[in-house]
């Protein structure tokens, strides 16, 4: 077999994996996965009792639960309220 292929085979054998895989690639416990297989929120191919996810696919699919960050817009002159200390007698 040609190094070519070979290299082909392996990076498309890397794209799959099992439920112990994906919870290492997330960092995510593998009770958490059966939990987004049960939920559907992650894409997964069963046959019989063998499971197996595709990295791509499940990544994409989770981008959908993505939380953007606000921003607060910047008023001119707009400035803080100072702290309201407590005196001290």
């Amino acid at each position: 077999m040609p190094q070519d292929e070979i290299e082909a085979t392996t990076t498309k054998q890397s794209l799959w994996t099992d439920k112990t895989g994906i919870a290492a690639h997330f960092k995510y416990s593998v009770r958490n996965v059966g939990n987004m297989m049960r939920g559907r929120k992650i894409p997964f191919y069963k046959v019989g009792r063998c499971v197996r996810f595709n990295i791509p696919e499940c990544e994409q699919a989770l981008q959908a639960y993505r939380v953007n960050c606000v921003q607060m817009p910047h008023k001119a002159g707009f400035s803080m309220p100072a702290p309201i200390l407590a005196s001290r007698n």
